[in-house]
């Protein structure tokens, strides 16, 4: 009987180390496995952080994007802009071009009408110096005739009474008061004055 006990205790602690040797390894395993969560909880801590850095960073770059996108509008709207300006200056350049042509043969016709007026003017200055010397040469010449007739006697014819002949006698012409002008076109004409018996 107590043989049956002792094979007994043995099969029990047989049975008992393989269950504390069951025990081991499982804690063992179970360490193993706490170890390699925790080194998971770890990675993934990591990752979360890593992830929230990069959805910080996205959303500014989002932000950045929509600010870049904004301004790339702006710059559209602005170029745009600029190339209705710049149609508009070279239309006004293209009026302003046409404009100075106008301008510069108005100026050239101008200048041609100046230069004719200069010319009939200088022509015209000839014209009366020359008629202010053929004036000056005409009063010369009739004042010069008025005094040689003034300082020459005169012959007048007289009748004598009973029928004779007729006896011509001399006297000195009387100094005149004023001669008789006339303008005329061109230059002046003396009037010349007699002595009536």
């Amino acid at each position: 009987m107590i043989h049956g006990l002792d094979l007994e205790i043995n099969n029990l602690e047989r049975s008992n180390a393989v269950l504390v040797e069951d025990q081991k390894s499982k804690l063992a395993k179970n360490s193993q496995e706490y170890n390699y969560a925790h080194e998971l909880t770890s990675k993934l801590q990591s990752l979360e952080a890593k992830y929230y850095s990069l959805e910080v960073d996205e959303r500014g770059k989002n932000t950045d994007l929509e600010a870049v996108n904004y301004s790339n509008q702006a710059l559209m709207d602005r170029n745009l802009d600029l190339k209705s300006e710049l149609e508009a200056l070279q239309k006004h350049s293209t009026l302003l071009t046409q404009q100075n042509k106008d301008l510069q043969k108005e100026l050239d016709s101008f200048v041609e009408t100046d230069d004719v007026v200069r010319r009939n003017l200088d022509r015209k200055q000839k014209v009366d110096e020359i008629r202010y010397k053929v004036d000056s040469a005409i009063q010369n010449s009739a004042g010069e005739v008025f005094q040689t007739n003034s300082r020459s006697p005169q012959r007048y014819p007289v009748h004598a009474q009973g029928g004779g002949s007729s006896q011509n006698y001399t006297q000195q012409s009387q100094p005149s008061r004023s001669p008789v002008q006339r303008g005329y076109s061109g230059g002046q004409q003396f009037g010349s004055f007699h002595h009536q018996q």
